[in-house]
């Protein structure tokens, strides 16, 4: 349902569209205690369909975790609040639909779910 209404809403008329990208680092130990390091990523399009609303798709990456290789969509709403000129802040809910891959001893476990997400984002307009 959220994402029917999502994709009628972006052919309304916008107000402003934002395409992001960010990445961070995952540091962790497993049981045998050793160390790893990977990156998790995302690619973000934010259309703002009036003044106090907006929808979001995302593309999420979590990295390659030992044994365990996760990846999937989010599709959110939610209101904007202006709290300046050029100062917005959003709380957006929705859905992170992600396919999951665990490795076992040469056995690869596919697993498909959803769980909710909620957001909230600062954002500066220049």
């Amino acid at each position: 349902m959220v994402l029917l209404l999502f994709f009628i809403a972006t052919f309304c008329h916008a107000t402003h569209q934002t395409v992001g990208y960010s990445q961070g680092n995952i540091f962790y130990k497993n049981k045998k205690d050793v160390s790893y390091h990977d990156s998790a990523w995302s690619v973000d399009y934010r259309n703002y369909f009036n003044y106090y609303f907006n929808g979001e798709v995302s593309y999420y990456n979590e990295g390659h975790l030992e044994n365990n290789k996760r990846d999937g969509v989010i599709l959110s709403l939610g209101p904007v609040l202006p709290i300046m000129k050029n100062i917005d802040f959003s709380v957006n809910i929705g859905g992170y639909f992600y396919a999951n891959t665990l490795i076992t001893d040469n056995n690869y476990k596919d697993t498909h779910g959803m769980t909710p997400m909620l957001e909230a984002e600062l954002e500066f307009l220049l």
